[in-house]
């Protein structure tokens, strides 16, 4: 069976909020689900970076397929906001082995993403910058990216838009009209269209 694996934003509760997610978009379907929770958030303990996030998720995926036997083919990767991109370089590197999701669901994503370093020196210290363009290459999956047209945090113009266009013709972009940042994650009408995206036959 298939396998929903979210990559969530930086939010410090990520499984509360990830675990409704998953759980709406795999509605009506056999499929597993899987929410990561990268170190120093939600009780993970460490401090993240962007090295720290791509470790975790070679571990998730590791421990997803020598325990649970759950193979690339099988996983649809879905990636919120800065977990975009730690699912696409997860995506990458899974490629380059041979062993690429089926599909690829992006939502609220960056392009370029700057983000002050964790705790209480954060503001003293370099920001750690997030890149996807240089991974984009080595995807195959069919990919789905959610763009909202009123998203302050991460403008569609300079990021849901270059992403989607740098996928190119492997990618479905749909771009909400009234969304923000966040709102739609919990739009049923918004939530059932996208999982018949995510299910529909290729």
């Amino acid at each position: 069976d298939p396998v929903l694996l979210l990559f969530p934003g930086n939010a410090e509760r990520q499984l509360a909020t990830g675990i409704p997610l998953v759980e709406a978009l795999r509605a009506g379907h056999e499929a597993g689900a899987a929410v990561v929770s990268y170190r120093g958030f939600d009780g993970s303990t460490g401090s993240p970076s962007p090295r720290a996030a791509a470790h975790d998720a070679r571990a998730v995926l590791d421990y997803l397929s020598s325990e649970l036997g759950v193979r690339g083919k099988q996983l649809v990767m879905v990636g919120y906001s800065m977990g975009s991109g730690i699912a696409l370089r997860a995506a990458a590197e899974l490629a380059q082995r041979g062993q690429g999701p089926s599909a690829l669901v992006l939502l609220s994503p960056f392009w370029i993403l700057e983000l002050e370093p964790a705790g209480a020196l954060g503001p003293l210290l370099p920001s750690e910058l997030y890149t996807v363009e240089e991974v984009i290459p080595y995807l195959r999956a069919r990919s789905i990216v959610v763009g909202a047209a009123k998203d302050s945090a991460l403008p569609v113009a300079e990021h849901a838009r270059p992403l989607a266009a740098a996928l190119g013709p492997r990618a479905h972009y749909w771009e909400l009209p009234e969304a923000e940042h966040a709102s739609y994650l919990q739009d049923p009408a918004v939530l059932s269209k996208l999982a018949q995206l995510i299910w529909r036959a290729d």
